[in-house]
């Protein structure tokens, strides 16, 4: 293929995260799954991009997809962050990330003073306490009167699947999860054991019509792969994926063939464009060099 037009891959992929008058979205659940998910690690940001996005955008309309039609969920995946992604989404990024993120988690929990031996016995308790309902770490920790680190314990329980996260603590501007039993929570998803190599497939997949055109760097550093496990996902993906060349930048990018030719044709902006994000937002975190398209 002839090299992309910078100024169409650009418009591309502002469409592609809803960031066009043309493009603003309509379904809450729709846009996050386009978008690769919502950065959640931070109380009011998932809000802000919805905004960003969507014509009309409540808070009340994120707030019903989480919590009553439980359309979506949050778990720590990318990158050790939370993300506030769909079901079919989430089931995939789960297996994609668990083995790094219950490593680390297990390594911090011990850290902080809960070993093996004593997590077992607490983790039984937890998950007895949380059998239909949901509460926060300080209502836990003083329901079962210790002074261990319960967040520390939640997190791990949270990254094996035993756990989810759920709303926030009602009148806090922070991060003060309420915690449910996942099976509770979600009691028609199954997290059915999937395979890293599928699952990480899935999500890149998924990235890649976020963010694509994007590098092979840029899909490791946001996954959170890392170089080898992207690199072999995409080596399984060669039937899907093409390489490409953009003007006046150098190196090769990559991007679902089915994407490439409306990438081509996209019409560039017809006038400059301000939209006002969060820190955090999806799209500055889609890549790990963002020169190509914010100005240093």
């Amino acid at each position: 293929m002839d090299p992309l037009d910078p100024s169409h891959s650009l418009a591309h992929v502002l469409r592609s995260q809803h960031l066009t008058p043309d493009s603003q979205g309509a379904d809450v659940v729709q846009v996050v799954k386009d978008i690769s998910g919502l950065f959640a690690s931070s109380a009011t940001t998932p809000y802000l991009s919805l905004r960003a996005r969507m014509q009309h955008f409540r808070r009340e309309q994120l707030d019903v997809e989480l919590s009553a039609r439980r359309t979506l969920g949050r778990i720590r995946c990318m990158r050790k962050a939370i993300y506030i992604l769909p079901i079919d989404l989430l089931v995939a990024a789960h297996w994609a990330t668990r083995s790094l993120n219950v490593e680390a988690s297990r390594r911090y929990m011990e850290y902080r003073g809960v070993p093996r031996s004593v997590y077992e016995p607490l983790a039984r308790h937890i998950l007895e306490l949380l059998k239909g309902r949901e509460l926060t770490a300080i209502d836990i920790r003083h329901a079962l009167r210790t002074s261990l680190d319960v967040p520390a314990v939640l997190n791990f329980m949270c990254d094996q699947g035993l756990l989810i996260r759920t709303g926030l603590e009602h009148g806090s501007p922070d991060l003060n999860f309420c915690y449910a039993l996942f099976s509770d929570y979600f009691p028609r998803v199954r997290l059915e054991p999937m395979g890293e190599r599928e699952a990480a497939m899935h999500i890149v997949r998924q990235y890649l019509r976020s963010f694509g055109p994007a590098t092979e760097e840029d899909i490791a550093w946001w996954s959170g792969l890392g170089e080898v496990s992207a690199h072999i996902a995409l080596q399984h993906m060669r039937g899907e994926v093409i390489r490409v060349k953009i003007a006046n930048h150098l190196g090769d990018f990559l991007m679902l063939q089915t994407e490439a030719e409306v990438c081509r044709r996209a019409p560039a902006l017809p006038k400059p464009l301000v939209s006002l994000l969060p820190s955090h937002d999806p799209y500055l975190l889609g890549y790990k060099d963002r020169g190509r398209y914010i100005d240093a």
